[in-house]
């Protein structure tokens, strides 16, 4: 097992996917706060016949600068942009994988199923946990620190309430992963994994949301969801009872579809 996640991993980042979609993240964030900058200043309205609106909603906690939209960037993540992240480090890579024979010669030299599944399930985590809760938040950081200066950093309690917010998103970025891998073995087609994993996202977090007040169990469904729940992590610090339950769902939604993913897998016809 541990040869073949060191193996897993000397492939994955010698591959574009990750390095790409980091790259790509980064030069995105850069030009948002150059626009908000270019806004702030009043200069997109002196250019003739174009009209840009950004919108950027301060939590008030602290000042405006690179430290509070450091913070809104793990207190505040966007859950199309989570799913986006998973979606594609797992799908362009593994599709690759088995395009090419990779996992039928894995298997071939005597590695179990649940083995490969395993291992490279913990490299899309850790890939995914490294763009969401530590690309993201340096990159929107160091951007907006160049354009509105750094601010201040919070102290004591503010401090432990960061740590907990990043804890918890890798948690349940591990969780966004894990539903991303099922489907991605549905299927070796990149396009059609693509689609199989944002429809059930939006059939996920959008369906429940219609239903809700209609229907009880929807609403519960809808609540312990962690498409849902992560925006929880905004009203941080919470108390105890509270923040288990928030870990919990990540947690339980990861085994549930872990243990999904592996019984695909198992049964899968690999070519």
């Amino acid at each position: 097992m541990l040869n073949l996640l060191r193996t897993e991993i000397y492939k994955f980042f010698r591959a574009k996917t990750f390095w790409a979609l980091s790259g790509i993240i980064t030069v995105l964030i850069f030009l948002a706060m150059f626009l908000f900058n270019l806004g702030e200043k009043g200069l997109l309205d002196e250019m003739d016949g174009l009209e840009i609106t950004i919108e950027y909603e301060s939590s008030g906690e602290m000042l405006p600068g690179g430290v509070e939209i450091f913070v809104e960037s793990l207190t505040s993540p966007h859950v199309l942009i989570m799913m986006l992240i998973a979606a594609v480090i797992g799908t362009f890579y593994l599709t690759k994988e088995f395009s090419l024979g990779t996992i039928k010669n894995q298997i071939s030299l005597g590695h179990s199923r649940i083995s490969i599944y395993l291992a490279k399930w913990i490299v899309f985590s850790v890939s995914s946990v490294i763009v969401a809760v530590f690309i993201i938040p340096a990159a929107s950081f160091v951007s907006a620190s160049l354009f509105f200066g750094v601010g201040e950093w919070p102290e004591g309690t503010g401090i432990q309430t960061i740590l907990s917010a990043a804890i918890i998103l890798m948690i349940y970025m591990i969780a966004f992963v894990s539903v991303s891998m099922l489907f991605n073995l549905l299927t070796s087609s990149t396009g059609k994994a693509l689609l199989y994993i944002f429809g059930f996202y939006f059939i996920a977090s959008k369906g429940p949301a219609l239903l809700a007040g209609r229907i009880k169990w929807v609403e519960t469904l809808q609540n312990y969801s962690v498409f849902h729940r992560i925006y929880d992590l905004g009203k941080l610090p919470l108390n105890g009872a509270q923040t288990m339950e928030m870990i919990l769902i990540p947690v339980v939604t990861a085994v549930l579809f872990i243990a999904a993913g592996l019984t695909v897998f198992q049964r899968k016809d690999i070519k």
